[in-house]
């Protein structure tokens, strides 16, 4: 989950509001690019439970979360 122009988790103990969610196939290159553009905040959730239509552990728990890691700082 991608939050953008949210109050600042530090400041309150819940985000009350948000104005953007954003969903995106972070395991595809070309959904990535631009993702974390006027984002605040970067709440990951990827995650799989089981592998399954050629996803493994390593494609998704490790490198999708690495690709947006990687896509926040590059926006800064």
């Amino acid at each position: 989950m991608l939050v953008s122009k949210a109050k600042h988790a530090y400041q309150h103990s819940k985000m009350t509001s948000t104005k953007l969610i954003i969903t995106a196939e972070v395991t595809q290159p070309n959904t990535r690019q631009g993702i974390c553009n006027n984002v605040d905040f970067v709440i990951s959730t990827l995650g799989i439970t089981r592998q399954r239509d050629k996803l493994t552990y390593q494609n998704v728990d490790y490198q999708a979360n690495l690709n947006l890691l990687r896509e926040a700082e590059r926006v800064g």
